[in-house]
């Protein structure tokens, strides 16, 4: 009869258990220190007034520190479980009981994985306990900490999965840790300095805002993607369909780290990396971050000493080639445990130091020709721009195209305003431009350039009725129940300052009436500045502050809040009748 195999052995994960109990209950007592433990507090001063806000805000909470919970406890597990395979001595011992590979992977897994489960539903379960009364409904109890257990449960799975399979990877138990980290962050962290490069040499170039590698990242995909949305009667998470396809990964990883172990060789125990095939990878990994590191760096520092494109292209490649050999033989010591590493390994540095000249001659001459390439418009959903330190948002479609047409107009004289010298001349004008596509991505271009006719076209288009409408339209609408407090500020003829308190009344009156007539009619443009002409930060001798508050639903004591500033210029006709008509306040510019 054919045996079969076994993927799980009760000896080896009740001593796992039993071994590391003082883990487990650590993470337990914690948890019931932050969640179940205040809510029994409130239960036993208030029992029958535990509220519906109390509950949303501690699942707010529970949510954001689960996914550091999470993130630590993962590599904690791992390195506990796992410890096994870091000893010679253990290793061995393990490698020669009468138990199949799978059954010691499989058991040591669960083993880390099955008790943080285990605590997460208890605190769960104990907080829906302490939180029942009789203003919150029970079904509402029961779906917060479900999504809270949920939550914690999935993302521990995807970070302990991760850090199973850089168990498997590493024989070193201290690297355990430190590659740990580096998985969770090292693909955004190179694509963030490769876009500073670009952005110091590729003219506009300022693609910060947006990351297409921010998936390889769990914690910083789940912060920006896991978002929980509560009212009175319904609390909803949306990121499930994230967590799931995480999920998925962790069980692809689980299964890539099982065949790591079946394949594993014992005796590499201490080693940086125990994967043989995997030796050079390491290596020219460490390299290349170490190059990149180092070359913004050394860049950063030297570049002011020199102004020239040869130069700045020399300093670049110099800080790149030195941050390559760190890296490159750093790697060689550890993998090698011995620092005779540069005899006979120099023919892989010399093929990564000719990588690094064609990188930094693509960053500093721009040999992929970024700066000419911009979105179409028809895959642009918005617009915003920067102009005297305020944001405007382009929406429509003839402000978008009309936009893209000035941008296209600055990239094609781009060789006159790439050798600007004295960024902080009177003569020098900076605009931002950053494009929303449909897909969810931004590109970003940002120029310094002369007070010439471009300058003055991106002020003409952000001057349209239509954006300095948005531009003067609050997140709240402003009608007088969320009015909550209003003034007007004037400097009379004195010196003096004066303010007056505005009714909500006046308010929607001045809003509707004076300012949006005033828009129509072609005020509060934005003006640019003449060459010669600094933008400076002055404040107005009249102004109307609105301060506004949307009232939140039954039950939520959080509200929402917004303000608006309108500057009263002479060019607010309706405006200034307005105050001399409702305030008696005559305006003299």
């Amino acid at each position: 009869m054919k045996s079969k195999i076994s993927f799980f052995n009760s000896g080896i994960f009740k001593s796992m258990l039993k071994r590391f109990w003082p883990m487990w209950t650590a993470y337990f007592v914690v948890w019931f220190m932050s969640l179940p433990l205040p809510s029994l507090v409130s239960k036993l001063q208030k029992p029958d007034d535990i509220a519906v806000n109390m509950v949303i805000s501690r699942v707010h909470m529970s949510l954001d520190m689960s996914l550091i919970s999470a993130a630590l406890m993962a590599v904690l597990a791992a390195m506990a479980v796992f410890s096994f395979l870091y000893n010679s001595r253990s290793a061995g011992m393990i490698a020669s009981a009468p138990v199949r590979r799978e059954a010691v992977f499989c058991s040591a897994f669960l083993a880390g994985l099955l008790p943080v489960v285990a605590a997460n539903l208890l605190i769960a379960v104990l907080n829906a306990l302490f939180t029942s009364s009789s203003v919150v409904t029970v079904p509402y109890i029961i779906k917060a900490n479900a999504i809270l257990f949920g939550v914690s449960s999935m993302e521990y799975l995807v970070f302990f999965s991760l850090a199973s399979l850089i168990a498997m990877l590493t024989a070193n138990i201290v690297a355990l840790p430190v590659l740990y980290i580096i998985f969770n962050f090292v693909f955004v962290g190179m694509e963030f300095i490769i876009k500073t490069l670009y952005g110091m040499f590729v003219f506009g170039f300022n693609e910060h805002l947006n990351s297409s590698l921010e998936f390889t990242s769990p914690i910083i995909y789940f912060t920006d993607h896991i978002k929980l949305t509560a009212t009175a009667d319904k609390i909803v998470l949306s990121g499930w369909n994230t967590l799931i396809v995480y999920c998925l990964i962790g069980v692809a990883l689980f299964a890539a780290a099982l065949l790591l172990y079946r394949k594993r060789r014992m005796e590499t125990a201490g080693d940086v990396i125990a994967v043989k095939c995997l030796k050079p990878v390491f290596k020219y990994c460490v390299t290349a971050c170490a190059s990149l590191c180092f070359g913004l760096l050394f860049y950063v520092i030297i570049s002011s000493l020199f102004s020239s494109l040869s130069a700045s292209l020399l300093v670049l490649t110099v800080g790149l080639l030195i941050g390559a050999f760190i890296g490159y033989f750093a790697s060689e010591m550890l993998l090698k445990k011995s620092l005779h590493v540069f005899s006979g390994h120099w023919k892989g540095y010399i093929i990564v130091a000719i990588l690094c000249v064609v990188f930094a001659f693509a960053c500093v001459t721009d040999l992929l020709d970024l700066s000419s390439k911009l979105p179409d418009a028809d895959d642009i959903q918005s617009v915003t721009c920067s102009a005297d330190g305020f944001g405007y948002d382009l929406t429509e479609r003839s402000d978008i195209e009309a936009m893209l047409k000035v941008n296209k107009a600055v990239i094609a004289e781009r060789d006159k305003y790439m050798n600007i010298d004295d960024p902080y001349s009177e003569d020098i004008g900076y605009i931002s431009i950053s494009y929303y596509l449909k897909n969810g991505s931004v590109v970003s271009r940002d120029y310094l350039m002369y007070k010439d006719d471009n300058y003055k076209a991106y002020y003409a288009v952000l001057g349209s009725t239509a954006v300095i409408k948005s531009h003067f339209t609050p997140s709240i609408e402003v009608t007088e129940q969320n009015v909550y407090e209003a003034w007007f500020e004037y400097t009379t003829d004195t010196g003096d300052i004066q303010t007056i308190q505005l009714t909500p009344e006046q308010v929607v009156d001045f809003y509707r009436n004076a300012l949006m007539t005033d828009i129509e009619n072609g005020a509060k443009k934005p003006v640019a500045p003449q060459s010669g002409e600094m933008i400076t930060d002055t404040v107005n001798c009249a102004y109307v502050r609105i301060d506004l508050v949307k009232a939140p639903e039954a039950g939520i004591r959080e509200e929402t809040y917004d303000n608006l500033i309108i500057e009263i210029d002479p060019d607010c006709t309706e405006c200034i009748k307005w105050i001399k008509a409702n305030l008696d306040v005559d305006l003299a510019f």
